[in-house]
């Protein structure tokens, strides 16, 4: 049996607790409001509750969601996206490449810091899925290009997610790797802790995301920041999925 190709008008808009999950917390860090972040749960009136806490601190940070073929795309020379299983949702072959857009949503003058940044891995089957085992085109190139700022490469392999590497120009010019120190992408030397006020531009973010070992991956992205140095948020995304075949 083949897989279907994905369409991205096919697909409702994922809610529950996928569509936006995040811990706020008090000046001295107890959190006030926790939602937690179960795949398929339902609890009764979380979005209602959600939003009664949201208009107590009006600046936040506005990402893309993770749901539209903008966001989304796959691999230079990577077939598919093809549909899941349970047509729920797009896989991507081997990778994908994100192009989301950090803003402030310009209410408050209160400055947001961004100060972590990763990679969560909600599932890895090493199952082989024949339906998806196209693979990539002998002459595909991805991961190179112009260089720009926060631009980031993650590697899975199985259960494993790599450390996040990114490139940077030093005050000369010239450009540079620079790895992570843990999970968070932005736990680099120098730090890439990035502070968006209410007037500032928009801010691009790309990640590249590769497979390395065979089998289905299931992952988000989760960022946590700061509104005007003091309530933590959390804002978790839309799940991705990867398949490569194994080799």
């Amino acid at each position: 049996m083949s897989a279907k190709p994905w369409t991205w008008n096919q697909r409702s808009p994922r809610q529950a607790l996928w569509e936006r999950v995040r811990t706020i917390a008090t000046e001295v860090g107890e959190p006030i409001v926790k939602l937690l972040e179960v795949p398929g749960a339902f609890v009764p009136g979380a979005p209602a509750a959600l939003k009664s806490v949201r208009a107590l601190f009006g600046a936040d940070l506005e990402i893309s969601a993770l749901d539209s073929a903008e966001v989304l795309m796959p691999l230079d020379g990577a077939p598919g996206p093809f549909a899941s299983a349970d047509g729920s949702e797009p896989v991507f072959i081997e990778g994908v490449r994100l192009a989301l857009t950090l803003a402030h949503n310009g209410q408050s003058e209160q400055q947001i810091l961004l100060e972590r940044l990763d990679l969560h891995l909600i599932a890895f089957s090493p199952e082989a899925r024949p339906e998806y085992e196209a693979g990539l085109a002998a002459d595909a190139v991805h991961g190179a290009g112009l260089v720009e700022p926060l631009r980031f490469f993650v590697e899975l392999e199985g259960e494993r997610v790599g450390r996040a590497r990114r490139m940077m120009r030093d005050s000369e010019g010239r450009s540079r790797p620079l790895l992570a120190e843990s999970a968070n992408f932005l736990d680099t030397d120098p730090a890439s802790l990035l502070a968006i006020g209410p007037r500032d531009a928009p801010q691009p973010l790309r990640i590249t995301v590769s497979a390395n070992a065979g089998g289905l991956y299931r992952f988000c992205l989760r960022a946590f920041y700061r509104v005007g140095a003091r309530e933590l948020r959390q804002h978790t995304s839309l799940p991705v999925a990867i398949y490569k075949e194994a080799e």
